[in-house]
């Protein structure tokens, strides 16, 4: 008898550690339920009834019976013997109860949405994919910590106008699966990243896996994903306040485009923000279309360009309206984004789309200006005001849609007093601020001879700034920060002290 029940423990130990082998960190619900009622049986063998209460019911369902006398097989049949391992799934993607592993609660619901993926991997490629891309939007509902329910959430994301996020932007079918396929920090309470591994192992794609997904579920919006954090950090995480991003399944030809500008300009937004060229804080009050997008679809028409290039070339050619508008742009990024152009700018230059002028003060790469076709006065979107505060206010004779509807009409016309209409539209460039950790902003020769100014009115180190700064403005040259200053000023202080 002894050995018979040694025996017999021996091969149930067996059987849980050829499941752990094989089916370890998967979720497999097969192994999952085999495993769960292997330790049934062991329980019941050695102290005649399941540890858990909870696990009463599903031991007699599965075989191998409580303390007492119960309609369990093994009371049946006078020995343990157990039911087939799906004798209560009430779905075939059903788990044992959680409680029985962990306590914790956001432990259980990881565990309930890693489940299944396992199963599907040897099926089609979208519906491993369409798995994934709903288990991201639970991991993006449950950290955004929202006051409504997950299908009232997932139903925002199916409707064609939201109401209860703004859209922020749009992002192309391609660009939005290289996005979620691409290595980033997850947060811990995330399941996504465990997914994503798991499909490492196998010899699926990541990438098509997850745009077969999307294009199965056939998504109208998608959380506007943050990509880096505070420490500049490769992450993936989603807020409210981040809004919505519309997703185009369209190509983005020229011919289709050229009516919308909007959908663009959207797009451009969220190029814009994932290459990290222009701040996020400013793209608020970008306006809802460029006025260059029109011209520029136009004359790229005769190009064969993916979406994916279109989106890229028009995000280069807003960078540089944008700095001839007196806005910051990251020009490092702006050299990575110069590479993976698919035009040259020579050729931007043959199509009109660009001048033959230098950007002036961008010194890791040559880049030129817009060609004067090109429309480039960017009006930014002010807050909207009380109704009050609007009837105090004369109404304008000229509105901004008709404006720029005016200015693309007559972007192919150039007359001979074309140059005295330029000088009209020229607006002088504001002097702003370098932004600060940027070791390739050098310092020219004006600002040194007001630092020599200012070392010779021996001011303190506030004034000195305040005295720098007023300078620069006056001769409309960029002024630094003021640790940037204090460093500089104590260089040339220690030159000039080393020199006598």
């Amino acid at each position: 008898m002894v050995a018979a029940v040694q025996k017999l423990g021996l091969f149930m130990t067996t059987k849980l550690k050829e499941l752990l082998g094989k089916y370890s960190g998967t979720g497999n619900i097969e192994a999952t339920w085999k495993a769960y009622q292997l330790e049934l049986a062991a329980e019941k063998l050695l102290w005649g009834t399941p540890f858990a209460s909870v696990s009463y019911l599903l031991s007699v369902n599965l075989g191998p019976g409580r303390l007492e006398e119960s309609r369990s097989l093994t009371d049946d049949k006078g020995f343990l013997a157990l039911e087939k391992w799906t004798a209560c799934m009430a779905t075939e993607y059903s788990i044992p109860p959680c409680c029985v592993w962990t306590t914790s609660q956001p432990m259980q619901s990881k565990i309930r949405r890693v489940v299944s993926l396992h199963d599907v991997l040897e099926s089609s490629a979208f519906v491993v994919g369409r798995r994934m891309v709903h288990t991201l939007l639970v991991d993006l509902y449950e950290g955004a910590k929202m006051f409504c329910r997950l299908e009232e959430f997932k139903r925002e994301m199916f409707s064609d106008t939201p109401t209860s996020y703004r859209v922020s932007g749009g992002v192309t079918l391609s660009r939005l699966a290289e996005l979620l396929s691409s290595n980033r920090r997850l947060g811990v309470h995330m399941v996504f990243g465990y997914q994503v591994k798991l499909i490492r192992k196998t010899q699926l794609d990541l990438g098509i896996v997850i745009l077969d997904g999307l294009n199965d579920l056939r998504l109208k919006h998608f959380p506007a994903l943050k990509l880096y954090d505070v420490h500049g950090n490769q992450t993936l995480c989603w807020d409210t306040r981040f809004g919505l991003w519309q997703i185009c399944y369209k190509e983005l030809n020229a011919t289709e485009m050229q009516p919308s500008p909007m959908l663009l300009t959207k797009l451009i937004i969220t190029e814009l923000e994932l290459r990290r060229l222009v701040y996020a804080s400013k793209l608020k009050s970008l306006p809802i279309r460029f006025p260059w997008i029109a011209s520029c679809v136009k004359k790229l028409s005769r190009e064969k360009l993916s979406d994916d290039q279109l989106v890229c070339l028009l995000s280069f050619i807003s960078c540089v309206a944008l700095i001839m508008n007196g806005w910051f742009v990251d020009y490092d990024a702006m050299q990575t984004l110069c590479t993976d152009l698919p035009v040259t700018q020579h050729r931007l230059k043959d199509l009109e789309i660009q001048s033959k002028l230098l950007l002036s003060k961008c010194n890791t790469t040559p880049v030129y200006r817009l060609h004067q076709s090109i429309p480039t006065i960017v009006t930014v979107r002010e807050k909207k005001e009380s109704a009050s505060t609007l009837k105090d206010q004369p109404q304008m004779d000229v509105r901004v849609e008709e404006v720029l509807k005016k200015e693309i009409s007559n972007t192919c016309l150039i007359s001979a007093d074309s140059e005295a209409q330029n000088d009209q539209r020229i607006k002088p460039r504001a002097a702003t601020c370098l932004p600060l950790a940027k070791g390739m902003c050098r310092w020219i020769a004006e600002e040194i001879e007001i630092l020599y100014m200012v070392l010779g009115r021996k001011r303190k180190h506030d004034e000195g700034y305040e005295m720098y700064k007023d300078e620069c403005l006056k001769k409309n040259v960029p002024f630094h920060g003021k640790d940037a200053f204090r460093r500089k000023i104590q260089r040339v202080a220690k030159d000039i002290g080393s020199q006598t």
